[in-house]
Parts: C-alpha cells; structure tokens; sequence
C-alpha cells in the first residue's frame, strides 16, 4: 500500500543518513587552522619554538584528536631530562585539550 511504502522511504532515508555521518566520524579529518594554531600556542608556552619543532601531524578522528611531534631536546638537556620535559608537555596538553592522544618523538 501507499502508506507502507511511504514509511519504507522514511525508514530508508533515515537510515542512510545516520549511516553517513557515522561513516564520516570514522574517517580522520585534518585539523582547522584555528585548532593548529591553539597547539603552537600551547607549545609556545612551554618555550617549544619552530627551531626545536622539528614535524607535527594532527589529525581528528570522530572526537578524538591525535598529535604526532618530533622535538629537539634543548641544547643544554640530558637525556633524562629531555624525557621529563617531553612528559610535561604531554601533560599540559592533555590538560588543554580535551580528547587528545600525544605522542612525543625526539629528534
């Protein structure tokens, strides 16, 4: 009848809609420019410059965001030391940022 074929097009149409955006947060998405811009500001502000930046990649996924950084300890920094820095800006910006996953690569 008239009346079950249209709620089989309602059904269907409901369907592939929620079926395209869940597709979609399964897929990474690169980040805006503004949400770029807040990290370097956050490395900014553990005295992390460009020169010390050697690569960062990140990207969204759904809710979740992942940030890849390759760093150059600073000049005057043993090893052990590069590492603790390295956790406390994994920490402060797990702090700023929610839903992040950080991963630290040394130079």
């Amino acid at each position: 009848s008239l009346g079950a074929l249209l709620v089989a097009l309602v059904l269907l149409v409901s369907g592939a809609g929620l079926f395209w955006s869940a597709a979609l947060d399964l897929v990474d998405h690169p980040l805006d420019p503004c949400e770029e811009s807040n990290i370097i500001r956050l490395l900014n502000e553990l005295e992390i410059d460009a020169a010390r930046l050697q690569d960062m990649r990140a990207r969204r996924a759904g809710c979740n965001l992942f940030v890849e950084l390759t760093l150059l300890p600073a000049a005057n920094q043993s090893f052990a030391e590069a590492q603790e820095s390295f956790a406390d800006l994994r920490r402060h910006l797990e702090s700023h940022l929610s839903g992040v996953d950080v991963v630290i690569k040394i130079a």
